[in-house]
This record gives structure tokens, C-alpha cells and sequence, in this order.
């Protein structure tokens, strides 16, 4: 944890709708108990106000259809990959 107070991180998740639950508590105990620069959010514009509504001032949420450009999450659950799975919104975790 000391080195997290000399030099903290930013903090980067996905969350979507269902899982606001969770991500607000993670989000209140982070605050508590670990240093750190900025809290981003990935999830679907249309979730942007009840994200800021529970999980409080301070984090920065990112349309998860603007992340990368030229592909968003329609274009990627019609991808035409065989291992590729249904729930394509997973590749968010990867950044």
C-alpha cells in the first residue's frame, strides 16, 4: 500500500446495468482502503445516470460504444468468429 500512496493508479473496470450493485460497493471500500488517481467506468451511455447516481462523484464513465473506434458492442455480438462468445461484451476487460 505504500507504494500505492507514493504513486497511485488509475482504476479501470466494465460494469453493466445488472451489476451496479457490486460495483458500488467496490467503489465505496476502493475509496476507504486504496489510494488512487481516477475510477473509470465502461458501460452503455444509456446507463450513465444511474451509474453517477450510485456510484457518487468522482468516477469517469466511458461509453462503451465510443472505447474503441469504428467498433461497438452491436458490431461485435455480429461478428462471425466460431470461439467468439455471446457475450461480447466481455472485451472490455481487456484494456
Amino acid at each position: 500500500m505504500e507504494n500505492l500512496s507514493r504513486q497511485p493508479l488509475d482504476i479501470v473496470t466494465a460494469s453493466r446495468l445488472k451489476d451496479l450493485h457490486i460495483l458500488a460497493l467496490a467503489a465505496e471500500n476502493l475509496r476507504r482502503f486504496v489510494p488512487f488517481k481516477q475510477l473509470y467506468v465502461i458501460t452503455a451511455r444509456a446507463n450513465f445516470h444511474r451509474f453517477e447516481d450510485m456510484i457518487g462523484p468522482g468516477a469517469v464513465l466511458l461509453d462503451e460504444d465510443a472505447i474503441i473506434p469504428g467498433m461497438n458492442l452491436v458490431q461485435l455480438r455480429g461478428l462471425d468468429e466460431p470461439d467468439f462468445p455471446r457475450g461480447a461484451g466481455w472485451y472490455f476487460n481487456s484494456f
